[in-house]
């Protein structure tokens, strides 16, 4: 559902942050990190993509890196 939300209106933040979030804790953490950094090349301030993004690193085990986009 929020794929063909997203597709509908890619530019809607929320969608594209909920639809990371969810594939996260569906336990694809590499589809959660494509669609959030794909989305941050535009919004690189936003703090909630930021920490969807870092969640999903450490999900990954890659602590270090979501500590990492965590400081930036």
């Amino acid at each position: 559902m929020y794929r063909k939300i997203v597709r509908l209106d890619p530019k809607q933040a929320s969608f594209k942050i909920e639809l990371a979030r969810l594939h996260r804790e569906a336990g694809d953490a590499d589809s959660a990190i494509s669609e959030l950094e794909e989305y941050l090349v535009s919004r690189p301030r936003d703090s909630s993509a930021r920490t969807e993004l870092a969640r999903a690193y450490a999900d990954k085990g890659e602590h270090a890196h979501a500590a990492q986009i965590l400081r930036e």
